[in-house]
């Protein structure tokens, strides 16, 4: 009686769904980090008039953020020359965009031949970037399965 070999395979592909639920998670973590950027960048802000603190915005893909809360605090603080700049806006789910919409703030933040730099958003970058590199590798791991 000659014998019967049967074989069975079955095989998972779950890649799609992992790298839905990795996206998802890895854009919370962009978020919430820009906003902790955001809040830091706040507290290192020279103040005159508080517009510059007051700028300080988050841009998110699709349209959200604060963008128009921080134009709207600034433009009431601010001297009545000072210039606005538009928000510059992320191009996928996976960005955020801190600015600021006061346009001295660059020259804050850099410094020029005539003042010193009073880093804002560079120290905020510093100080929330541990936490930023962690919540990446626990949300990897979470979408692995782990």
């Amino acid at each position: 009686m000659p014998g019967v070999n049967l074989r069975i395979e079955v095989q998972l592909n779950n890649a799609g769904s992992m790298a839905q639920e990795l996206t998802a998670l890895l854009g919370q973590v962009v978020r919430a980090s820009a906003f902790m950027v955001e809040g830091h960048a706040k507290g290192f802000s020279r103040v005159d008039t508080g517009a510059m603190r007051a700028g300080w915005y988050v841009a998110l893909f699709g349209g959200g953020g604060d963008y128009s809360q921080a134009v709207g605090e600034a433009r009431g603080k601010a001297k009545p020359d000072t210039h606005f700049v538009g928000p510059t806006l992320p191009t996928n789910p996976l960005e955020a965009i801190i600015g600021n919409c006061v346009e001295y703030a660059l020259y804050n933040e850099m410094g020029t031949v005539r003042m010193s730099a009073q880093p804002m958003a560079a120290p905020a970058v510093t100080i929330v970037e541990p936490q930023f590199k962690a919540a990446i590798e626990a949300a990897v791991k979470k979408a692995a399965g782990g």
